[in-house]
């Protein structure tokens, strides 16, 4: 056994093993970091969203929870948070949304947004583009290419 202790072979196991551990956790943050950054590079869906009221929504689907108080009668409802942007008109850049409300839900193709410096992104609809005081035509294709 003393023998088995000086050819020094446990440490060398010793050491490759703590090395193949230490690469597996690299490659795990490697890929969480992946995993979690990619979402920053593709934005969700424009969602549009008309309550019952006839009230309209438009803006991204940010996150989904259950109604606290329905925790304790057991009813199970939700709410979605909705980040709708455009400070400047809404006040705030989130509305909250209870399920119940939701009348339709729509995705939309010819919704854009705009990150602005100020009053958070921008959702709406092009109407025109303009260079100078010439309305360019086929608006929305030159955007596309």
């Amino acid at each position: 056994m003393k023998n088995f202790w000086k050819t020094g072979v446990p440490f060398i196991w010793l050491t490759g093993s703590a090395l193949a551990l230490c690469l597996l956790m690299i490659t795990g943050l490697i890929a969480l970091v992946m995993y979690n950054g990619t979402g920053f590079f593709w934005p969700s869906d424009i969602e549009a969203v008309i309550l019952k009221d006839g009230r309209k929504a438009m803006g991204q689907r940010w996150d989904k929870q259950e109604i606290p108080a329905s925790n304790r009668t057991g009813s199970g409802q939700f709410r979605i948070q909705l980040k709708v942007g455009n400070r400047d008109v809404y006040g705030s850049d989130f509305q909250w949304i209870d399920e119940s409300d939701i009348q339709s839900t729509d995705y939309l193709k010819d919704a854009v947004v705009f990150e602005r410096r100020e009053w958070g992104n921008f959702y709406g609809f092009i109407e025109a583009l303009y260079e100078g005081e010439i309305q360019m035509s086929n608006t929305w294709d030159m955007l596309q290419a």
